[in-house]
Formats: structure tokens, sequence, C-alpha cells
């Protein structure tokens, strides 16, 4: 199971052992159910792909009904040895202080200039990090040209700005 949880990760997680029994905490119900439903498919997915004699036992938990201080109580409680999620920033910041006692990789991250506690590992797809990786894609392809559209508003404006200083770093 550790596989799992470091396949897609840019560096390892201090797990050693075998785990047995994995949190998941998204939320399933709400506003989010969507990014939320497309992790957890991803999720099932990646644990499929481990033998079957490896593979922990994985509890869901809804963070749209529950709260965080909630699920990861149960999750404790229940016998969970890790937890992947939460998943939105504000149960990201409530993950961070609730100190469950076991480790957790949120997949979001916290505010700026907050500190992880001690087992508290962050991981999440940037959209800037990921208009990056397009601009490096095209200049590995040849291409020194192209044009990136986003939203009006500071979020487009950063992921625009990402891909620009990427390809023009790359000599775009």
């Amino acid at each position: 199971a550790t596989e799992l949880l470091t396949a897609a990760l840019p560096g390892q997680l201090p797990v050693e052992t075998q785990l047995h029994k994995v949190a998941l905490l998204l939320p399933i119900s709400g506003q989010a159910a969507h990014y939320a439903a497309a992790i957890h498919a991803g999720f099932d997915y990646a644990l499929q792909q481990l033998p079957a004699a490896s593979r922990p036992q994985v509890q869901v938990y809804d963070t749209g009904v529950v709260s965080v201080d909630e699920a990861l109580r149960q999750a404790r409680a229940e016998g969970s040895d890790f937890i992947v999620g939460p998943l939105t920033r504000p149960e990201v910041e409530a993950a961070a202080t609730a100190a469950p006692g076991v480790p957790i990789l949120a997949l979001n991250f916290l505010g700026t200039g907050r500190a992880a506690p001690a087992g508290f590992f962050q991981y999440a797809l940037s959209p800037e990090d990921e208009a990056r990786d397009v601009a490096r894609r095209m200049l590995a392809a040849g291409q020194k040209r192209g044009a990136a559209f986003g939203p009006t508003g500071d979020w487009g404006t950063r992921v625009v700005a990402a891909f620009r200083q990427e390809l023009l770093a790359g000599g775009g």
C-alpha cells in the first residue's frame, strides 16, 4: 500500500510499514462533490493496481456531511493508520489543528505562512504548476509559440502568468 501513496507524489512519504486501514476524507456531498468523485475514482483505480494481498482496507468519510474533526475522530477510533484528505482549503486548515495521531496526506495546501504540524503532508495539483507543465511540454516538442486563455480575475492572471514565464524561460 505504500506504493499507492508514493506513486504520484514528488517525494516519498515516511510510511515504512504495511498500511492496513486508510481513511479517505472527501466532500462526497456538497459543492466540491464533483472533485471528490474524481479523486475517489482515481484512488480506487490506484488501489486496484496493488496486489490483493497488500491492499489496505479503505473507509470513506464524507466531509460534506460530517465535520473534518468528527471524520478524523472516527477514522482514529476505527483504527486507520493513514489518512488521505481532506480536500478543500478550509477542511485542510481544520485538519491541521486536529492532531489526529496518525499521518495525514492533505489534498490541498495550508494558507500562506502556516507551517504544517508533524505528520501532516500536503499535496495538490496547482493550476499554476499545470500551466508550467504545459509550457515545458510545448518546448520539449519544439513549439516556441503558444497562447494561454484564462478567466478574468486573480486566478486566471496567475495561471496565464505561470504559463508565459515558463515558456519565456525556456526560450519560447
